[in-house]
C-alpha cells in the first residue's frame, strides 16, 4: 500500500481529511438542517390536512 500512496498522494490526503472534524462537521450540520426542514414540512402538511377536515365538518 505504501507504493500506492506514493503514486496517488491525493488518496492519502483524502483519507486523512475524512477523519478531520473540520471536514465532516459542516456536512453534518447541513444534513441535520435538511432533515429538520423535511420533518417540519411534513408536520405542516399534516396539520393543514387536519385543518381542512375540521373546516369541512364546521361548514357542512
Amino acid at each position: 500500500m505504501a507504493g500506492t500512496s506514493r503514486k496517488y498522494p491525493m488518496l492519502r490526503r483524502s483519507r486523512a481529511m475524512w477523519g478531520s472534524r473540520r471536514v465532516w462537521q459542516p456536512r453534518l450540520v447541513f444534513w441535520a438542517g435538511a432533515l429538520g426542514i423535511g420533518v417540519i414540512s411534513v408536520l405542516f402538511a399534516v396539520l393543514a390536512d387536519r385543518a381542512q377536515e375540521l373546516f369541512q365538518l364546521m361548514t357542512g
